[in-house]
């Protein structure tokens, strides 16, 4: 949803807002898995050891089981 700030500012922050720092990670994950990233890049990008890396997107694929199918 968006705030109409004609009307001022939001009573509480909008999550969008609030949590912008995970959203973006998030896409960024979303985008670079659909377009073949690996495990290396993900672990090299986040600064992360091959095993977390490789958890995160064990975590993700299991999320989204249809993806695998898709892949």
């Amino acid at each position: 949803l968006e705030w109409d700030y004609s009307k001022g500012e939001p009573p509480v922050p909008l999550l969008k807002d609030k949590y912008s720092n995970e959203r973006k990670k998030a896409k960024i994950m979303n985008f670079s898995i659909a377009y073949g990233k690996t495990v290396h890049g993900f672990s090299k990008d986040w600064g992360c050891t091959l095993e977390e890396a490789q958890n995160t997107v064990d975590l993700w694929y299991n999320d989204r089981p249809e993806v695998r199918d898709w892949q």
